[in-house]
C-alpha cells in the first residue's frame, strides 16, 4: 500500500490530494513501525504581510515559484 501511494504521488499533480496521500504514508510508517524516528523536524516560516504563497511542505523546501508580492 505504501509503495502504491508513493507511485501515485509521483504522477499526481493535485496538491491537496498529494498531501492526503503523504498523510496516509505517514500513518503507515508510524503504525507498522519499520523505522524508529530519532527526531521530528519542525520548521517555522517568517515573512512580511506583502508576500503570499509561503507554505510548508514535506521536504521543508521554500518553493519560490508560488510566492507573490502584493
Amino acid at each position: 500500500e505504501y509503495d502504491e501511494l508513493y507511485q501515485s504521488i509521483l504522477v499526481n499533480t493535485d496538491e491537496v490530494s498529494r498531501i492526503r496521500e503523504y498523510q496516509k504514508m505517514d500513518k503507515i510508517l508510524i503504525n507498522d513501525a519499520p523505522v524508529i524516528f530519532l527526531f521530528y523536524d519542525e520548521t517555522a516560516l517568517f515573512t512580511t504581510t506583502d508576500i503570499q504563497g509561503v507554505s510548508n511542505n514535506a521536504l521543508n523546501l521554500l518553493e519560490v515559484k508560488n510566492l507573490v508580492k502584493r
